[in-house]
């Protein structure tokens, strides 16, 4: 039998499933916070209200 070249070289499943861990939870991180964003948008939430708008004069 002849020995087959690869022109990639091989792949470190560990590594592999490592990052794709990774990039996963990441992807999770951005989807839940742009689903609290919009969540907040609807509900006309400010994170950050404005100061000036409280004070009494």
């Amino acid at each position: 039998m002849t020995e087959q070249l690869s022109f990639l070289h091989p792949v470190d499943l560990k590594a592999v499933r490592k990052i794709v861990i990774k990039e996963l939870k990441d992807y999770r991180a951005l989807k839940v916070q742009l689903e609290n964003k919009k969540e907040s948008v609807d509900a006309g939430i400010s994170p950050f209200p404005s100061i000036r708008d409280s004070f009494i004069y």
